[in-house]
């Protein structure tokens, strides 16, 4: 489905900056909280989205159906790809970096897969729309299974070199995947239960 893009938080607020990209053939980071490499990308080269965008995007999301198929999912990025996860500080360069990152979530979330509802294009980006989801069932960084389902929505973009992708960026909410796997406690104003005298200790979401 192709849509037109409303700017409604700060992720979205990026998305114009990313945008960008279409036109101008050259990547400017915003400035944030932790060190991103600067790629100064200038490409001489033809950019292009795949010719059928929906096509595409068809068989993108069966690779994600768990069990997810990393290697398929890898053969469509550059082998030079940047992944940036905007929820922690290590941005990943290639192929060896980006399979040891999705390992990683394997290991603690076997049935791990996400779904997508919609997506959006502008010259040689996409952007898709959906939710992470899995049952974590083994150890996640220190944290013993939960056991726990979760359902997280998910924003990503995708940029285009010779219809591979060439660079990502991830958006989502790592405190809600926290909450929802029993790591972290909070209510639905982000603050830990103990601190608002258990208004929302009641609330039928926060043990899900």
């Amino acid at each position: 489905m192709i849509g037109q893009l409303k700017p409604v938080s700060a992720a979205l607020s990026r998305a114009r900056s990313l945008l960008d990209v279409a036109g101008e053939r050259e990547i400017e980071y915003c400035p944030k909280q932790r060190p991103i490499p600067e790629t100064n990308i200038k490409l001489e080269m033809s950019v292009m989205a795949p010719t059928n965008i929906q096509i595409w995007f068809k068989e993108y999301k069966k690779i994600w159906h768990a069990p997810f198929q990393l290697e398929e999912f890898l053969n469509l990025h550059a082998e030079d790809v940047l992944y940036d996860d905007l929820t922690i500080p290590k941005v990943f360069k290639g192929h060896d970096e980006l399979r040891e990152f999705y390992i990683r979530i394997l290991e603690a979330v076997p049935n791990f897969s996400s779904r997508y509802d919609r997506f959006y294009q502008q010259g040689d980006v996409l952007i898709t729309e959906g939710a992470l989801v899995g049952d974590q069932t083994k150890p996640y960084r220190g944290n013993p299974p939960s056991n726990k389902h979760f359902e997280v929505p998910w924003v990503q973009f995708l940029l285009f070199r010779e219809e591979q992708i060439y660079e990502v960026h991830d958006y989502y909410d790592r405190l809600d995947l926290l909450r929802q796997i029993g790591v972290i406690n909070l209510d639905f104003a982000g603050l830990p239960i103990a601190d608002t005298e258990g208004t929302y200790e009641a609330g039928p979401t926060l043990n899900t």
